[in-house]
């Protein structure tokens, strides 16, 4: 009897997570979705500066974004969450680079973002997504072998 993949629990709860990063994919080519928390602080030294959070799908690819304080003593002010989504009318790339920069442009933040691709999610889930399959077919495949060695133990040949 042969493994069948579509008869597979792991294969098909593996398609929802399949389908929702391909429409995240889709979704980040026409529109910019991006959620935030900013957080104002007051550093040691008086100056006001804003701590930022940010998620956002654009042009092919999810970008994290997040800065710190450079000082050690800082009080927090105001913390404020908001979301935004609009519609992109210049042309992106479907498959951009992997990109990791750290920005210091502000006196006491440093600017993080990291930009991962959606083909190299897809990649990645697709990757972990076979090696579970793989897996539960190396599992059948021990416990048929041992219900075949039981059925000739059982039976031994004349």
């Amino acid at each position: 009897m042969r493994y069948r993949p579509f008869r597979s629990l792991t294969f098909w709860l593996g398609v929802p997570g399949l389908l929702f990063l391909l429409w995240a994919w889709a979704d980040s080519m026409r529109y910019l979705s991006a959620a935030s928390y900013d957080a104002e602080f007051r550093l040691a030294d008086g100056d006001t500066s804003i701590r930022n959070r940010s998620i956002s799908n654009q042009g092919g690819d999810v970008s994290l974004t997040w800065s710190w304080p450079d000082s050690s003593g800082y009080k927090l002010l105001s913390r404020k969450f908001h979301s935004k989504q609009r519609k992109i009318y210049e042309t992106k790339d479907w498959l951009p680079l992997p990109a990791y920069l750290v920005i210091r442009n502000y006196p006491g933040t440093i600017y993080y973002n990291l930009s991962i691709p959606h083909w190299f999610l897809l990649l990645c889930y697709g990757f972990a997504w076979t090696v579970l399959m793989l897996f539960q077919w190396l599992i059948v495949k021990r416990i048929k072998a041992g219900q075949l060695a039981l059925e000739e133990g059982a039976h031994p040949a004349s």
